[in-house]
């Protein structure tokens, strides 16, 4: 597909933050960290995009998206009850994903690259809390129009987090060899 065609494509996402904007108002406050995690998503295109041209590098913004896009989602998997109704069970998964993007991005490698064990460890938590969610039945504990969301919005994370563990894997372990690979790849 063609560049510019693939940039177009990554700024529709403008719509939403659009539509998240006009309807705050009557979005139920439980929602907010979806539509902080639509807003992330518009920042990390704008700031890929300057990244890209001035220093020819968007490792630092894919990196400080991925901690912010998955505090985001765990938030919001909080706010469906998904950790339980307590509170410890969240800082804990806020730490554990704050932690090993420390650790990741200032101990064993910089923000300058790409932190493919920072990004597996977040797909791989958000793939489980998505399982978890809809093993819960959203369609019982939501509504059916609700739960009927609920279940596309965790359906989706997981297929596409689930290609993206994969693709990281492929990354991580010497499968990066060749150039013509990986861009098929992605």
């Amino acid at each position: 597909m063609d560049y510019w065609v693939l940039r177009v494509l990554n700024y529709t996402i403008v719509i939403s933050v659009v539509v998240s904007i006009f309807r705050l108002r009557v979005i139920d406050k439980k929602f907010y960290p979806i539509i902080f995690f639509i807003w992330v998503c518009f920042f990390s295109e704008i700031a890929s995009d300057i990244n890209a041209l001035i220093f020819r590098n968007n490792a630092i913004n894919t990196n400080l998206y991925h901690l912010l896009f998955t505090i985001s989602l765990v938030s919001q998997f909080h706010a469906w009850k998904v950790l339980g109704s307590g509170r410890r069970f969240f800082f804990l998964m806020m730490g554990a994903v704050f932690f090993v993007w420390v650790l990741t991005n200032f101990y064993f490698s910089n923000l300058w690259v790409f932190n493919s064990y920072s990004y597996l460890f977040n797909f791989i938590l958000l793939v489980f809390l998505s399982v978890r969610l809809l093993g819960k039945n959203p369609f019982v504990n939501y509504g059916f129009e609700m739960g009927r969301v609920i279940f596309l919005f965790c359906l989706a994370l997981t297929i596409k987090f689930v290609s993206s563990i994969l693709v990281e894997i492929f990354w991580i372990y010497g499968l990066a060899s060749s150039d013509i690979f990986l861009i098929n790849i992605y």
